[in-house]
C-alpha cells in the first residue's frame, strides 16, 4: 500500500489566534489518529453485521470525528477509507503541526490515497480558520533534500 507525504496550511486572524487554536487542533488531531486505528483494527464489525456495535463504541471514543464524519456515522464502516488518515501517531501531531504566523502548517506521511478536501472543510468551519489548503507530494516531482522537499511542498498548498 502506497503512502505519501500530506501537506496542510490553516490561515487564522492573527498570529495569537492560531497560536492560541494549536492545542486544541492537536487535541483533535490526536482523536483522529486513534480514531483510525480503532476504525482498522474494528472495520471487521460491518461484514459480521454488527454495525450498530461499531458505531456505538465509535461514537463515544471518538465525539469530534464523529462531528467530522457528519452524515457517514451510522453508516458503512468501509465509508471511511481515505478520510481518517491523519497521521501515524500522536507524537508525529505534536512535533509536526507548527504556528508559522498567522497560520498552522501540518505534514503526515499517509496513505497516498487519502483526501483531506473533507478534513479542510470541516477544520474551517470547526476553527474558524480564515483559510486552508492541502497538496499531497504525490502531485510533484521528488527532490532529493527532504528539507527542501518539504518547504516546496507547503509552498505549494492553496488556501481557499
Amino acid at each position: 500500500m502506497g503512502e505519501a507525504f500530506y501537506y496542510l496550511k490553516l490561515q487564522f486572524e492573527t498570529n495569537d489566534s492560531a497560536k492560541e487554536i494549536l492545542p486544541i487542533l492537536q487535541e483533535f488531531f490526536k482523536e483522529g489518529v486513534d480514531s483510525y486505528f480503532f476504525w482498522q483494527r474494528n472495520r471487521k464489525m460491518e461484514d459480521d453485521g454488527r454495525r450498530k456495535a461499531f458505531w456505538k463504541r465509535f461514537k463515544l471514543k471518538f465525539p469530534l470525528v464523529c462531528e467530522y464524519l457528519g452524515d457517514l456515522v451510522e453508516g458503512n464502516c468501509h465509508g471511511m477509507v481515505g478520510l481518517l488518515d491523519f497521521g501515524d501517531s500522536e507524537r508525529d501531531v505534536d512535533n509536526d503541526m507548527q504556528v508559522h504566523q498567522n497560520e498552522i502548517w501540518y505534514n503526515a506521511w499517509i496513505w497516498h490515497c487519502a483526501n483531506w478536501e473533507p478534513l479542510i472543510n470541516f477544520l474551517k468551519y470547526k476553527f474558524k480558520a480564515l483559510k486552508g489548503g492541502w497538496v499531497s507530494e504525490k502531485f510533484f516531482e521528488p527532490i532529493e533534500d527532504f528539507e527542501l522537499q518539504h518547504n516546496y511542498c507547503f509552498d505549494r498548498v492553496k488556501m481557499s
